[in-house]
């Protein structure tokens, strides 16, 4: 998912091409969902929330992704972000 969106936007079409309408509650769903940050880190579009607020990346994520190109971090039911069964974060 991450990586269609990621060739999608270098294609030059906007993150809100990419964004689903119906918005996810992570909390409550197993559904995919996809957040863009801009290069202050800041959400600029995205398909879900956590208790309705926009969830953010783990300490460090920006960093290492910067210097590696992308990071995968399992998001288990019960941890900070929220989530409601265990989900892949793929930051590119």
């Amino acid at each position: 998912m991450a990586e269609d969106a990621a060739y999608t936007l270098s294609q030059g079409e906007p993150a809100n091409y990419v964004i689903a309408t119906s918005k996810v509650e992570m909390s409550r769903s197993l559904a995919a969902f996809i957040i863009f940050c801009d290069e202050a880190r800041k959400a600029v579009a995205l398909s879900g929330f956590v208790h309705g607020q926009i969830p953010s990346p783990p300490a460090g994520v920006f960093d290492y992704v910067k210097r590696n190109g992308q990071d995968r971090i399992p998001v288990v039911a019960g941890d900070a972000h929220g989530c409601a069964a265990q989900h892949r974060c793929t930051w590119l």
